[in-house]
């Protein structure tokens, strides 16, 4: 019984290993970025307007990246979520 926990726990440990390098490289990555940059294995929302500017939401796993833009077409900030709720790094020019 003992391998088995010690086995399953390794395995969990290395699956939570591997995606903190992957969510860390990525927003690395994007944070390094002056223009729109889809995530790895991202899926993009349509354009949402809201008042003055524009933002674009792309999904990743399990972390989210939202552009947003001002009205000339010129991007105004970033910000990166973790899991859509946790603030990573954000910025605005």
């Amino acid at each position: 019984m003992k391998k088995t926990i010690k086995g399953v726990l390794i395995v969990i440990i290395s699956f939570a290993l591997i995606y903190s390098i992957f969510v860390g490289i990525d927003a690395i990555r994007l944070k390094n970025k002056t223009e729109f940059t889809p995530p790895f294995f991202s899926n993009c929302t349509a354009w949402v307007e809201e008042d003055v500017a524009e933002i674009k939401t792309c999904n990743g796993l399990g972390y989210t990246v939202k552009y947003s833009y001002n009205n000339n077409g010129n991007l105004n900030g970033s910000e990166f979520r973790l899991f859509n709720k946790i603030l990573i790094w954000a910025w605005i020019s």
